[in-house]
């Protein structure tokens, strides 16, 4: 048997895009499930399985995820714009990754005029802060019974599918403050649809 070492000679990462896909699907459905879980349950109960298990993982789970999108991502668009079929590469992502859609960002209080998934991407790996952003039920909880306890206002809080970044970086000896507010549903779907590239025939 030859060394194993010599096939890899010019092979870089592999990616796995099913890994990519899976983790933006957990990522995905960590927000939207949010608000039935927080209507159904009290978050701040000590004795809620449901609650204990949400409030343990949920800010660990969407650094996880986050962060590993961001990474595989940002190596897959690296490869792609090496490979013969580039120039359809970039077709492909100037279609689907219009800079309108994912989020907010800002440079020193300015607003840039785009957005796009490799900036989304850089911005989540070297955020200094990370906040999901919270909205408030605007209805009563279903652990309420309005009719015995009329009185009772129960707070209830749920993910909006925003989360607020902010970091600094260097340009020329000036400083720049930069913040993000990543619309997370639209991420995904600009991830996977930049993921779905096929090369034409």
């Amino acid at each position: 048997m030859d060394n194993p070492y010599w096939y890899s000679e010019k092979h870089s990462h592999l990616i796995d895009l099913a890994a990519i896909r899976i983790d933006a699907y957990h990522l995905m459905n960590i927000f939207l499930s949010n608000e039935v879980l927080s209507f159904e349950n009290r978050l701040d109960d000590e004795n809620n399985t449901l609650a204990n298990l949400h409030c343990e993982f949920y800010r660990t789970e969407i650094t996880r995820l986050l962060v590993n999108i961001a990474i595989n991502t940002r190596i897959y668009d690296d490869q792609m714009k090496s490979i013969e079929n580039r120039t359809q590469y970039l077709e492909h992502c100037a279609k689907i990754d219009t800079g309108d859609y994912i989020g907010i960002f800002e440079e020193n209080g300015e607003t840039q005029e785009k957005f796009k998934i490799r900036e989304a991407c850089n911005k989540i790996i070297h955020a200094e802060t990370v906040r999901p952003l919270f909205e408030r039920g605007d209805h009563a909880h279903s652990t309420v019974d309005e009719m015995e306890n009329p009185d009772e206002d129960y707070e209830w809080w749920y993910l909006t599918g925003e989360i607020e970044m902010t970091g600094v970086r260097k340009f020329k000896k000036e400083t720049i403050n930069w913040f993000v507010n990543l619309f997370v549903p639209p991420f995904v779907e600009i991830v996977i649809d930049l993921l779905s590239f096929k090369p034409k025939e």
